[in-house]
């Protein structure tokens, strides 16, 4: 006859693998019926992919954002209608609905338009001159919104001109 420690360290045993095993079985029926949403982002106005866009499964807490060369992923994705919103510092949301089938890609890009001046009203600019490209303090913004740690981000186009391009001199 056995001690009785060792009988109830047996039971333990199988209640434990017992629970391993539906455990996995739950995660696998889960996984069963969840597909996958990737695409890009991409910027119309300058030709370039956008990075740091934020991408939301909408009714969740689900996020992803784009990584260089604008490409987004979004995992374990429920089957069915998916509503997805992607925003990013002065651009207009844009959402679109993708159709996921279970163990399977959806492919979905999106384009980010400048944000309006307001319902509809047309924004009347007098002649200027385009010097350069003036959005890296939008990047700089998406930059620190999406670091982990606390942190300042300053494009360096905020400065303007910098002389003779030597940061020393800037200094």
């Amino acid at each position: 006859m056995l001690p009785p420690a060792v009988k109830i360290s047996s039971v333990l045993a199988r209640a434990l693998r017992l629970a391993l095993v539906l455990a996995v079985g739950a995660l696998a029926a889960i996984a069963a019926d969840t597909g996958r949403v990737q695409g890009r982002v991409f910027n119309p106005a300058t030709g370039d992919y956008v990075r740091n866009a934020e991408i939301r499964l909408v009714g969740t807490d689900r996020v992803a954002y784009s990584e260089e060369g604008g490409f987004y992923q979004l995992d374990n994705v429920p089957a069915g209608a998916a509503s997805l919103r992607v925003s990013f510092s002065g651009y207009a949301p844009a959402t679109a609905t993708v159709s996921v089938t279970a163990d399977a890609t959806a492919a979905r890009d999106f384009e980010l338009r400048p944000a309006a001046a307001g319902d509809g009203e047309k924004v009347q600019l007098s002649s200027f001159v385009v010097s350069g490209e003036r959005e890296g303090n939008a990047k700089a913004i998406m930059e620190q919104r999406r670091n982990m740690n606390i942190s300042t981000s300053v494009a360096a186009d905020t400065f303007g001109d910098v002389t003779e391009g030597n940061v020393g001199e800037f200094l």
